[in-house]
């Protein structure tokens, strides 16, 4: 069995065995949100969508398929 948790917060690394995680690039993502919303209360006829990249960051909660 394979767990996988999403945030990668900091606790992910201390508890045993360290939890594999998502990493997620919060402050762009929350730039960007803020960006859009700007774009909608100003009425701007398209607003735009982006895709960030997220990281799978690997630790001892996951291995391969034998």
């Amino acid at each position: 069995m394979s767990i996988i948790g999403y945030d990668d917060l900091v606790f992910s690394r201390m508890v045993f065995p360290p939890l594999t995680t998502i990493h997620q690039p919060l402050p762009m993502m929350g730039r960007m949100a803020s960006e859009m919303l700007i774009q909608l209360i100003e009425g701007t006829d398209q607003v735009s969508s982006s895709i960030v990249s997220h990281q799978l960051i690997e630790r001892q909660t996951v291995r391969q398929m034998p």
